[in-house]
């Protein structure tokens, strides 16, 4: 199970809030400590803060970041050489100073002066890089159920992460659909793809569906030379009860890869559109504008 995950690995303090999920008991190494003068004895060592390193975050606060910053601890972690400890740790936005990242973490420190078994038990916000706007818009009704399957995804929960995704893209369907279709008469596709996509919506089932379109899609709508839809449907097909937990997992990320790609493309064709649109608009207004002025 993801809760009772570990690994021999030793790696750097900073990794492990970086990169680390929730649930995986890590050995750190190089962890720094801080003294006030020369180190006494270890046997009598007081309690000593552990020196946090800066971390690399992505931050939401727009317009001052949308990106990756460095973060830095908001205060030292002290601990008794050989001591266990649970802690909240907060980390706060270096370019913004708004945007705060807070880890409840187990520590237990061996008699070295550096070593650490470390565990996460959550962090808010939750693991893992977010998922893109362009996504979020296209999936915008089941938002929220795509989101808990990137948590179950995060935690290593494959079937459930599968389960979930599976539920967004069955139910909106017809949604993604009509994005394509969309973006298939901006790129000038054949009029029999346009019509198959037309007539998958109409089709219940999203197996159905998918099969029946079969002509060739526009290229700026494939991936790797395939159909998108195609590489979902192939995925969804193998159901839950024939894969283990693990190849679950595997499934669901590349479902969210492929999902996630499918957005950014559609986006880029439909956006140019828009912003075509946007500047007609705005020149045919001057212009009446002109011609009331008597321009």
């Amino acid at each position: 199970m993801a809760g009772e995950a570990k690994t021999e690995k030793t790696i750097e303090v900073k990794e492990f809030f970086e990169k680390t999920p929730p649930g995986v008991e890590v050995r750190v190494s190089g962890i720094p400590r801080k003294y006030s003068g020369p180190p006494p004895p270890l046997m009598y060592a007081p309690s000593r803060p552990m020196e946090l390193p800066d971390i690399d975050l992505y931050c939401p606060t727009r317009p001052k970041c949308d990106g990756i910053r460095s973060f830095r601890p908001l205060k030292d972690f002290t601990l008794n050489p050989g001591e266990s400890k649970d802690e909240f740790i907060s980390y706060l936005c270096r370019n913004c100073r708004e945007t705060l990242k807070t880890y409840a973490v187990s520590a237990v420190f061996s008699d070295g002066e550096t070593d650490a078994s470390l565990r996460k038990y959550g962090e808010r916000p939750s693991f893992g890089p977010p998922l893109p706007s362009k996504l979020i818009e296209l999936i915008r009704p089941e938002w929220e159920y795509f989101k808990r399957g990137r948590r179950s995804e995060n935690q290593g929960l494959g079937i459930a992460a599968f389960a979930y995704y599976r539920r967004v893209i069955e139910s909106q369907k017809n949604r993604i659909l009509d994005e394509m279709i969309k973006a298939a008469r901006k790129l000038n596709a054949t009029q029999e793809a346009i019509n198959e996509l037309g007539d998958a919506k109409e089709e219940r089932q999203f197996k159905k569906a998918i099969e029946g379109v079969k002509a060739c899609l526009p290229e700026m709508l494939l991936i790797g030379g395939v159909n998108p839809l195609t590489l979902v449907h192939n995925a969804l097909s193998e159901g839950l009860h024939a894969e283990t937990d693990e190849q679950c997992l595997q499934v669901a990320t590349d479902i969210r890869i492929i999902m996630t790609e499918l957005a950014e493309r559609l986006s880029q064709v439909l956006k140019d559109e828009a912003e075509l649109k946007s500047a007609v608009t705005r020149l045919l207004a001057k212009s009446s504008k002109n011609d009331a002025d008597g321009r």
